[in-house]
């Protein structure tokens, strides 16, 4: 009786907790498998455009960017999450100023990080990737590290405010767009 319940489409589309919750994790679940299937897509164009050689360096530079991206973003976004979440109903100016702090040490971190990579591009591309002429590739790395830590930030206020339809559209729109 109660799987019956559960599968009936009058409770998905009820306003029950559970049928919300349920419908927000269908929306992040499948946009997920389409973002999946459209890197494999995209690594293997990328792979074959540019050589095994440059792809090394490619997926070196974007590991490092994995790396990098909890670390430069000070692992904000689960305590967004909890703060937002908890205050935006009963008090939005508390949660707003999370928002905005979390934006505010993101964005300095970053620009630290861009910074350096500026000052530095030369001996830190003959560093990583032990050939000289790469600086311009790990300068952009930096500002890929940038926008990847502020959609991160994005991402992030679409959950705590439980928008998850929102949110798996903006992940699905940014995955099939061509490398």
């Amino acid at each position: 009786n109660v799987v019956r319940k559960l599968l009936s489409p009058s409770y998905w589309l009820s306003d029950s907790p559970i049928a919300a919750w349920l419908r927000g994790a269908g929306w992040l679940f499948t946009s997920s498998l389409i973002e999946r299937a459209a890197a494999l897509v995209q690594t293997v164009m990328i792979a074959r455009a540019i050589g095994i050689d440059n792809y090394g360096r490619y997926a070196l530079l974007f590991s490092t960017i994995s790396l990098l991206t909890p670390l430069v973003g000070l692992q904000l976004p689960y305590a967004i999450i909890y703060f937002v979440s908890r205050y935006q109903a009963r008090e939005p100016e508390r949660a707003g100023a999370v928002v905005l702090l979390g934006r505010r040490l993101t964005a300095a971190t970053t620009g630290l990080m861009l910074a350096i990579a500026l000052l530095f591009a030369s001996p830190l591309a003959a560093w990583l990737f032990a050939a000289p002429g790469y600086a311009w590739p790990l300068i952009l790395g930096a500002i890929l590290l940038l926008a990847s830590i502020q959609a991160g930030l994005n991402d992030t206020l679409l959950q705590a405010s439980e928008r998850f339809r929102t949110l798996a559209i903006a992940r699905l729109s940014t995955a099939i767009v061509p490398p």
